[in-house]
């Protein structure tokens, strides 16, 4: 009885751990504090139960609250103990999101390679359990380690696999994150007008679904942009409004971003004072959270305003300190940057000291040159234009220090054409597949002009490819499709001409019958190839009025009603009680329907039966003053019993001179031009046409129409 009664109370208890867990994940990303306190409950009651899954998820969740918190080295802590335990229980699904979590964490202490490890990882066992979305997200965490060693097109390589299926999956925080991500790419690949629509995106994404954190991240994504463009009020207006969000969620890791950017921005518009007090600011924060990336960052800037402010000793001890933790993690990036920063710095110790002794100019030239050349390297590997023209600006002026004219015209002029690349040139080869967007960077100097120039030049180009390929086209029909009836009728004529004396009569009605038939079909295919130029042209002059469509249906069945009993195929109509009346052209309805019914009698083979619907249908016609009248649509439904269309048929069904796997069943001829003018015309009088289709199992073709409201008139 006891052992009885005991069962439903371990149940009950099991049942309320798991609300508390279930209630703590819902609420980690929007309340931390309240989280981990649920968290730590459900941990309490778990140990004392020994209720394994419970405690699995309780080191999950505090996990993830530590690093919104961004106290990492507990999170990684908690997320390891969540990680073992769940492996243990064999709940692989919830393993690979402590792996995805603790990867974060070592991205985010600029850990890369054991971010890297975890997120191949989380991938690997993600395939093992074919779930989509968790190895999308393992790619998302890859990509972003990629783009912080500084290895863009690896980066953006892995974005633009994952994109279309993050679209599918509609899930709109990790669109978000890919689409953060690919900007940031976009900006070091000097395309800022693609980076600065993709952060807009983003943030709208972000603003529905994300974490505090998230959000403050974008935001400074937004004023790093701006301040790449060289718009520092832009960019200070969206640093602040991240440090409020931040501030008010008290996200440590996103308080020393934004503070350390903040104080980049003023060290640029000369506040140098001010900038330095913002990053000694951050320099705590990271400090005390323990972010080594974080550190080595403000210890760089910390050394380039000293730079500014010509404290060469003090600026060289801050930049060897970040040298030193950056080639520790292993970032390629970073230590290009401070490469960059200590030739910077050797090179104003030249410039800006003319009178000092020879030996001082020729050490300070020759340091300069040997970091700023240690940093180029590192960017050409990296692909990173942007970077690139800067350094050549800065070695044209070493050189030029140094009466070296020659040289530093060559890297003035490489400075000039990457330069002009970043703002003015296609990333073709390095967005892969990738639509192609053209650089919007407001004209500077001759090569913005160039490069306008050769865009339009390249759309003539395609354009005129288009225009080739269809001539191309036409001229195969005319070999091909014409030169078989012209033959026939040769044929025939020469025979008759040859002949004529003794062919009988009915040698005579046969031959003319082939004459006539290969003559119609030769005149089918001229007019459909002048009927597609009459429509492209605009030269198609419609008269719309209203039409009884089924007794425009009919008069094209009689048309071929001979043709369907050589078939042995059965044609049934039906419609509604009330006339179906149609606003439309009568002979472009006529054309559109013709097309539609001969194809269906064409492709049916003997004894099967086409179908054709008449319905008429009330929808609203919008919003406003008008949203409760009725808009009447007319609906017509052909379906056949044929061979159907595979989805790679579907694709192009409606395309100009469509080939298509189906055939005609009894010889007939087809140009594959007949459903592109069907659509074409439809279009035209405000209509819509689409294909319904299995392949095996017959096509029904759709066309709806505007409607007439008897009621109305």
């Amino acid at each position: 009885m006891a052992r009885n009664s005991a069962q439903p109370d371990r149940v009950t208890e099991l049942n309320a751990i798991d609300e508390l867990n279930s209630r703590a994940w819902q609420l980690h990303l929007e309340d931390s504090q309240q989280a981990e306190s649920l968290a730590d409950e459900s941990f309490a009651r778990s140990k004392s139960i020994k209720y394994r899954p419970g405690q699995a998820w309780a080191f999950l969740i505090k996990g993830a609250c530590s690093q919104s918190r961004s106290d990492f080295e507990p999170a990684a802590n908690f997320l390891r103990e969540a990680q073992h335990l769940f492996r243990e229980l064999g709940d692989t699904e919830h393993e690979i999101e402590a792996i995805l979590y603790l990867g974060r964490v070592r991205g985010l202490r600029g850990e890369f390679d054991k971010a890297r490890a975890l997120f191949e990882n989380a991938y690997e066992l993600a395939e093992g359990i074919e779930s989509e979305l968790l190895q999308v997200r393992s790619k998302v965490g890859l990509s972003v380690v990629y783009q912080s060693i500084g290895e863009f097109a690896t980066s953006l390589e892995i974005q633009v696999e994952v994109q279309p299926i993050v679209d599918r999956l509609q899930d709109s925080t990790l669109s978000a994150r890919n689409l953060m991500n690919t900007a940031i790419n976009y900006t070091h690949l000097g395309d800022y007008s693609k980076a600065m629509e993709l952060h807009q995106a983003a943030y709208r994404h972000f603003e529905v679904s994300a974490s505090n954190y998230e959000l403050a991240y974008q935001l400074s994504n937004i004023g790093a942009l701006y301040y790449q463009m060289e718009e520092y009020e832009e960019a200070l207006t969206y640093f602040n409004r991240s440090a409020k969000i931040t501030r008010e969620a008290g996200e440590k890791i996103s308080i020393g971003m934004v503070l350390q950017n903040v104080g980049t921005t003023l060290a640029k518009v000369g506040k140098h004072d001010k900038a330095l007090e913002r990053y000694n600011e951050a320099l705590a924060v990271y400090r005390e959270i323990g972010s080594h990336d974080g550190i080595a960052r403000v210890e760089r800037e910390i050394g380039a305003t000293n730079v500014g402010l010509g404290n060469y000793a003090e600026a060289l001890s801050h930049f060897n300190t970040a040298l030193s933790y950056q080639q520790k993690l292993g970032s390629k990036k970073q230590v290009a940057s401070l490469y960059y920063e200590l030739g910077r710095m050797y090179a104003a110790a030249l410039i800006r000291h003319p009178d000092s002794d020879e030996e001082n100019k020729r050490l300070n030239f020759e340091k300069a040159v040997t970091f700023f050349s240690d940093a180029l390297e590192l960017y050409e590997e990296m692909q990173s234009q942007s970077q690139q023209f800067e350094i050549h600006r800065e070695l044209a002026a070493v050189y030029k220090a140094r009466d070296q004219f020659e040289e530093s015209l060559r890297h003035f002029e490489l400075y000039e054409g990457i330069k002009a690349d970043v703002f003015n040139r296609k990333k073709v080869e390095m967005f892969q597949n990738l639509e192609i967007l053209h650089n919007t960077e407001r004209a500077r100097n001759e090569a913005e002009i160039y490069r306008l120039k050769n865009v339009e030049l390249a759309e003539a180009n395609s354009r005129l490819e288009e225009l080739n390929a269809e001539k191309n086209e036409i001229l195969g029909i005319a070999a091909h499709d014409l030169k078989n009836p012209i033959a026939m009728i040769t044929m025939a004529a020469n025979y008759l001409y040859k002949q004529s004396a003794d062919v009988q009569a009915d040698e005579i009605a046969d031959l003319s019958s082939d004459i006539k038939d290969s003559a119609g079909r030769m005149f089918s295919i001229i007019t459909n190839l002048l009927d597609v130029n009459r429509i492209e042209q605009g030269d198609l002059q419609l008269q719309p009025e209203p039409l009884n469509l089924m007794m425009v249906v009919k008069s094209v069945i009689h048309q071929y009603h001979e043709r369907a009993i050589e078939k042995s195929i059965n044609i049934e109509t039906s419609t509604s009680a009330e006339p179906v009346i149609v606003n439309a052209d009568h002979n472009a309805l006529y054309q559109v329907l013709d097309n539609i019914i001969s194809n269906a009698i064409k492709y049916s083979p003997k004894d099967k039966s086409v179908y054709i619907r008449c319905t008429s249908v009330e929808t609203n016609k919008g919003s406003g003053e008008a949203e409760h009248e009725q808009a009447v649509v007319a609906r017509l439904e052909i379906q056949d019993e044929g061979p159907g269309f595979t989805e790679k048929d579907k694709a192009k069904l409606f395309n100009k001179f469509a080939r298509l796997s189906a055939r005609p069943t009894g010889g007939e001829h087809s140009t594959g031009l007949g459903l592109s003018i069907v659509k074409k015309l439809v279009e035209v009088m405000n209509g819509n046409v689409w294909c319904e289709s299995e392949s095996g199992h017959g096509a029904t073709f759709i066309v709806e129409l505007p409607g007439v409201n008897e009621e109305a008139d």
